[in-house]
């Protein structure tokens, strides 16, 4: 973080310090803190409040942690200097715009249904061959996160890479105007967060709301077969810039070519850019991620990345936990760990490829949260993508994926807790291969192995079931589309 006095801070914020010594008043915070289980040596505490919670509760326990100061709006008793305010999140996001404003280095913001993730570590891969990059950690992606994440910056950051998330509308519009983007990248709209958004005509505007907040000349890179191109093209203005990318569509700015996976599924393809043509190894699985990359590329070279770039920071992109992830599982099982969270356009990749690799194919289900109206429907045709796949065994727990399981039909199971599920996959596996021990070492090797693909929304805590069903940590490099 760029250091800052607490009057510094209080000017920016229109905060009262009152209660504040001239020498309090020139006390320095280089960090910024919202939980007390973080490191808060030097740091300033913001007291947030929720639904469950109060920050303020634990203003004596941030004092004993090395926090120099406290941010409030409620009168509580404490010995560390005091900075109120009318109410502490809106502070905590005026804070954070006041740091982006102090740089005049490139941001880029990212959102999308599904790919941001992934696109985001792409983007940041490439720009690290060119300088220091600042790049949203985990899930930091909201109104809270987004300000953690720009209170990180300092001095040295040559480029910063801002995912952005919502479930519902206005969400985009309240973290966008703080990142004020350079180029602002949306990777793809389908059927996530409906509950809030009732549709996908509403996830398209809540994701468009990223276009309202780029910069004067900014540039947005969109998908060029987007339903919503145009749409979102009408909210630019003539000073702004638009790139477009397509897995196959040469109208794109960025598309490919020469598209091939091996027994990884992992991509390998010649990508088409303004600069010119460029081979890609990617070490990540699954055909969405071409057009993943691509976005990538777009939003990079338009910061000043070299084709060179891309082609070396593509390559060394590392998997992010819980995106279609390989593990090693028992009994010789594969574990395609894609537990980090669920929507229907998300599971039909994650199930293209689950088909791509040899072996039996098993789906292991959760339920996919946050659909709406559409839930019973989006669990009833995942049932028969399935099934219309040919996956070999299906197992699921959760009580909309009892719906799943019956359009299914014939060779899927449901289960009524996770733990049930898991004993069940386990004597599944085990008993497979106890049977294969008197068959001779040709014909073991020459066994098709079980490829799990384990997937469900984060309310559905499917990673502690890929945590009981692996034999160990080692994994190879693959990503899923958020």
């Amino acid at each position: 973080m760029i250091p800052m006095t607490l009057q510094q801070a209080a000017s920016k914020i229109n905060a009262s310090t009152e209660s504040l010594s001239e020498a309090e008043k020139k006390l320095v915070f280089s960090n910024v803190v919202t939980d007390t289980r973080e490191s808060m040596a030097g740091s300033l505490f913001i007291a947030l409040k929720g639904d469950k919670f109060n920050a303020h509760d634990f203003l004596s326990t941030a004092k004993q942690q090395g926090a120099v100061a406290c941010l409030v709006d409620e009168t509580k008793e404490t010995t560390l200097p005091v900075l109120k305010v009318l109410n502490t999140q809106f502070a905590m996001a005026q804070l954070a715009q006041s740091i982006r404003q102090q740089l005049s280095i490139p941001f880029i913001g990212v959102t999308g249904s599904c790919g941001k993730t992934t696109v985001k570590e792409m983007i940041a891969s490439i720009l690290a061959c060119k300088g220091r990059v600042l790049a949203t950690k985990g899930n930091f992606n909201n109104a809270v996160g987004v300000p953690l994440t720009l209170f990180r910056l300092t001095e040295e950051h040559q480029f910063a890479v801002v995912e952005m998330g919502a479930s519902k509308l206005g969400d985009i519009d309240e973290i966008a105007q703080l990142v004020m983007p350079d180029v602002a990248l949306i990777t793809s709209i389908s059927a996530a967060h409906l509950q809030g958004l009732g549709s996908l005509d509403g996830v398209a505007k809540v994701k468009g709301e990223l276009l309202d907040h780029l910069t004067e000349k900014g540039t947005a890179v969109l998908e060029h077969d987007s339903p919503w191109l145009h749409q979102w093209c009408e909210q630019l203005s003539t000073s702004q810039g638009l790139m477009t990318f397509s897995i196959e569509n040469k109208e794109a700015n960025y598309h490919a070519s020469s598209i091939s996976l091996d027994k990884q599924g992992r991509a390998n393809f010649r990508a088409s850019t303004p600069l010119g043509n460029v081979e890609i190894d990617l070490p990540l699985a699954g055909r969405h991620n071409v057009s993943n990359a691509l976005a990538a590329m777009a939003a990079a070279i338009t910061v000043g990345a070299t084709l060179e770039a891309c082609q070396k920071g593509l390559s060394d992109i590392q998997p992010v936990k819980g995106r279609l992830q390989l593990l090693k599982g028992l009994a010789g099982s594969l574990i395609i760990d894609d537990s980090y969270n669920a929507n229907p356009a998300s599971l039909k990749v994650a199930l293209e490829l689950l088909k791509t690799l040899p072996g039996k194919t098993m789906l292991v289900l959760g339920d996919m949260a946050e659909l709406g109206d559409q839930a019973e429907a989006a669990h009833r045709d995942a049932g028969k993508l399935a099934k219309v796949m040919d996956i070999d065994g299906f197992f699921a727990t959760g009580k909309l994926s009892q719906v799943a399981v019956d359009s299914f039909g014939v060779g899927a199971k449901h289960f009524a807790t996770r733990e049930l599920l898991s004993e069940a996959i386990k004597t599944k596996i085990t008993t497979e291969q106890s049977s294969s021990v008197n068959l001779s070492v040709k014909d073991r090797e020459n066994q098709p192995i079980w490829n799990l693909l384990i997937k469900g929304s984060r309310s559905a805590g499917m990673e502690k079931l890929v945590t009981d069903l692996q034999i160990q940590q080692q994994k190879t490099g693959i990503q899923s589309c958020y």
